[in-house]
């Protein structure tokens, strides 16, 4: 009973409608500090176009994706580079689900 509910909270925390819904709560309380913005590198321009082909195209969730980046553009325009970036952890937590699937081989 225990790991059943454990895995329906890992399973709604990384959800996409869920995690993206989290970034935008985030983004709209945070408040960067006032630096001078750094000169865009070939890295950024990568990042950039990995983020939006993996997460915005390939994944199942870019719906979510879409509309935290348009939220972006329409409302907190100087919060997209956090936008574009933040959801790349995504992908880190869901590694971890290959975790969870050999422990529960083993253990079984």
């Amino acid at each position: 009973m225990l790991i059943d509910g454990y895995e329906k909270v890992v399973e709604t925390i990384y959800s996409p409608e869920f995690f993206y819904e989290r970034i935008k709560t985030f983004l709209k309380e945070f408040r960067p500090r006032k630096v001078k913005p750094p000169r865009i590198g070939m890295y950024h321009i990568r990042g950039m176009a990995g983020s939006i082909w993996f997460l915005g195209v390939m994944q199942a969730g870019r719906y979510y994706y879409w509309k935290l980046i348009s939220w972006s553009l329409f409302k907190k325009i100087s919060l997209l580079p956090y936008a574009i970036g933040l959801p790349l952890g995504l992908t880190r937590f869901k590694s971890f689900a290959w975790v969870k699937q050999y422990n529960s081989y083993y253990r079984d």
